[in-house]
């Protein structure tokens, strides 16, 4: 009796609603001729990684308004599939919606740029805390290996790949932790904004701040020094605060056809 209800219920859901047909034009069926075979996921998740991309090397800077028709016919896609994407960017932190205006690339205020920090001090604090109690040998060869590449990094100067060796150290540092809503909280949080920020700071030139070296951080983790530690992260993310509040008060020089990020 469930099987046979069961396959009734199958049928059903296969069938149009009403007996109405469903067409689809040719229009509908012919694939997107700029776009390309997408080998896994959905459009919406590629043009949303597309767009991240894009917000997070400024391309598309911060405050700049996304106009659909525009990033659509510039995407190759339909405004479905854009507005998927933009979903996902909204989830992300990275736009913003303003009723009876639209959506805009986060922009950063200084209150929401010292609220960032203040939470990241928090989390980044707990995590060295984490780190330091359940230490071992394993876990001191990924941090050393992750400030020698921020150093190594640092010493060719180029922003690109010091923001991507800055981020990686962080990571590891919450991935270490060994708690999993930290690494959410960071994955789903804070690594995206934190390279926005970043950008935002150092833009096309790489500016080593003072006490930058990473190689400090992990020395105090290895000798199981929690109170040098903190202080070295706390120094650090000082720093990184007045310097990305420094970077958005200059925001209004920047062209509005083009938009960058310092180290935090």
């Amino acid at each position: 009796m469930a099987s046979s209800t069961t396959d009734g219920l199958a049928k059903a859901a296969t069938r149009p609603r009403g007996g109405t047909r469903l067409v689809r034009s040719a229009a509908a069926a012919a694939p997107y001729g700029r776009v390309g075979s997408i080998p896994k996921g959905t459009l919406g998740e590629s043009a949303f990684e597309v767009l991240r991309d894009a917000i997070l090397t400024g391309r598309l800077f911060s405050g700049q308004r996304l106009v659909e028709t525009k990033l659509a016919s510039e995407l190759g896609i339909s405004r479905g599939p854009l507005r998927e994407g933009l979903a996902l960017l909204q989830k992300d932190g990275l736009i913003e919606v303003v009723p009876r205006r639209g959506r805009f690339v986060l922009a950063f205020t200084e209150p929401a740029v010292e609220e960032f920090y203040g939470m990241r001090l928090v989390l980044e604090t707990y995590a060295v805390g984490l780190v330091i109690e359940s230490l071992d040998d394993e876990k001191l060869r990924i941090l050393d290996r992750a400030a020698q590449r921020l150093e190594r990094a640092e010493e060719v100067g180029v922003a690109a790949k010091v923001i991507a060796a800055d981020l990686a150290f962080h990571e590891s540092l919450y991935d270490l932790s060994g708690h999993q809503l930290l690494r959410a909280i960071w994955n789903d949080t804070m690594a995206s904004k934190l390279r926005l920020l970043i950008y935002l700071t150092v833009r096309d030139k790489y500016d080593p701040p003072p006490k930058a070296s990473h190689g400090a951080l992990v020395a105090a983790i290895r000798r199981r020094d929690l109170k040098a530690a903190e202080e070295f992260v706390t120094d650090h993310i000082d720093d990184s605060l007045r310097r990305a509040l420094a970077a958005i008060g200059t925001e209004d020089d920047v062209p509005a056809a083009s938009s960058g990020a310092s180290r935090t």
